[in-house]
């Protein structure tokens, strides 16, 4: 009798692991997964940089609407700065969603958010907007006599392909 109970609970037991093993795996399948296609570092007069990335919903996860035959697909443009000494001082992001058929698109909504990593930086404006098949994002950063003005875009085509517009 002990033998047989002591089976039951190694099986139970494993049972048990096997499904906590499973948890984050099917948790992390269930966020969204975003493509770096992009990334470019711009180096400032003073030595400092901005680290560019623009990244895009992976393809698999796109919504399309089956009767219209549109699609949907969202991206995020990432600016990162760091000063003299590599440390990273703040970041933005500007996030658009876009719809496409193979002969127009259109932007649909566009966000920023931003991140401060160095007290004494503070954003003291952003905005976004859409305009036909382009989002832009902007934002205004300072510290000290560090003032740092920043506009970027991404633009959908008609076939789904999302690229960075500068201004």
């Amino acid at each position: 009798m002990k033998k047989k109970l002591k089976t039951i609970f190694t099986v139970l037991a494993f049972v048990v692991c096997l499904t906590f093993m499973n948890l984050p795996v099917s948790a992390a399948s269930m966020l969204p997964k975003y493509d770096t296609i992009y990334s470019n570092t711009v180096i400032l007069e003073d030595g400092s940089y901005i680290v560019d990335e623009l990244q895009v919903l992976s393809p698999n996860d796109n919504s399309v609407t089956p009767a219209a035959s549109t699609y949907t697909k969202s991206a995020t443009r990432t600016y990162t700065y760091y000063n003299t000494a590599n440390k990273k001082c703040w970041t933005f992001h500007l996030k658009g969603t876009f719809q496409y058929n193979g002969s127009t698109a259109k932007a649909t909504s566009s966000s920023t958010s931003y991140s401060i990593f160095v007290n004494g930086w503070k954003c003291n404006s952003r905005n976004s907007s859409c305009s036909g098949n382009t989002v832009k994002g902007t934002a205004n950063f300072k510290m000290l006599l560090n003032n740092i003005n920043v506009t970027i875009g991404l633009r959908c085509s008609a076939s789904g392909t999302i690229s960075n517009v500068n201004y």
